[in-house]
């Protein structure tokens, strides 16, 4: 099994991920501390999955997932956004947002070559069409890979190991 860190704006049953050969292991002591350090305690977790919404809306998302990347028992990062989250938290929902995810997808860009792992990103479908086209597109735009959920991107990390290491599931 590898591990995987879902770094996400909703808790995702790990049940799934391991339905498909991947585990979601806690982070070590050392990036439990680092990341309580930027992510306050009330209403937040630093354990894993790690909930990235004060991360994100604070400018600390990159530095928070670098934290992350270097933890030797996570193998592959899983970042969902959730377009709701912005309309939940905010009366101006698009006004950082396109910003925020440009600095997200240069630091998954930088992530990648730095430590040579995995990130996939997800945007679910919501209720606001207008707020995940712009989500969405932001990413595209970058040329990055988008997945529609978590269980997309999980599923297609699932197949990635596989495939690399000749892995067959039944």
């Amino acid at each position: 099994m590898f591990s995987i860190i879902l770094a996400i704006f909703r808790f995702i049953n790990s049940d799934y991920c391991a339905s498909v050969g991947l585990t979601v292991p806690s982070f070590s002591d050392v990036t439990q501390g680092e990341l309580g350090r930027i992510i306050p305690g009330v209403g937040a977790s630093v354990r894993n999955p790690l909930d990235t919404w004060y991360a994100l809306r604070h400018g600390l998302l990159p530095e928070a997932l670098d934290m992350v990347a270097r933890d030797e028992g996570i193998h592959s990062l899983v970042v969902e956004v959730w377009p709701e989250q912005f309309r939940a938290y905010s009366f101006e929902p698009t006004k950082n947002v396109e910003e925020l995810m440009v600095g997200l997808g240069k630091a998954r860009r930088e992530l990648m070559g730095e430590y040579g792992k995995s990130i996939m990103l997800a945007v679910p479908q919501s209720v606001y069409p207008e707020l995940e086209a712009l989500i969405r597109g932001t990413f595209i735009d970058m040329d990055l890979p988008v997945f529609r959920s978590v269980h997309d991107a999980v599923e297609t990390l699932s197949k990635l190991y596989q495939f690399k290491f000749g892995m067959d599931r039944e």
